[in-house]
């Protein structure tokens, strides 16, 4: 991440190696410079919870969006 120096990651919580969660403990917004969408299968109020206080800046459900949807939330919050 850091090599790349991307504006925005887009991550899912189940990963394989390292979780969702794990990067976003790993970089806490105040240690960033980079924007944090989650788009996950996971509906559950708790992981929600976790994941933007954690530092999420938007936390989507795959099931509930296509991808132009996708990409206008992306562009939103690079426009922030």
């Amino acid at each position: 991440i850091e090599q790349e120096a991307p504006d925005i990651l887009i991550l899912d919580l189940d990963m394989p190696v390292l979780s969702g969660m794990e990067i976003l403990k790993r970089y806490p917004p105040s240690l960033r410079s980079f924007k944090i969408l989650v788009l996950t299968n996971f509906t559950d109020d708790a992981r929600q919870d976790e994941a933007t206080t954690l530092g999420a800046d938007e936390y989507l459900v795959k099931r509930d969006f296509t991808i132009r949807a996708l990409i206008e939330k992306a562009n939103g919050l690079l426009a922030d």
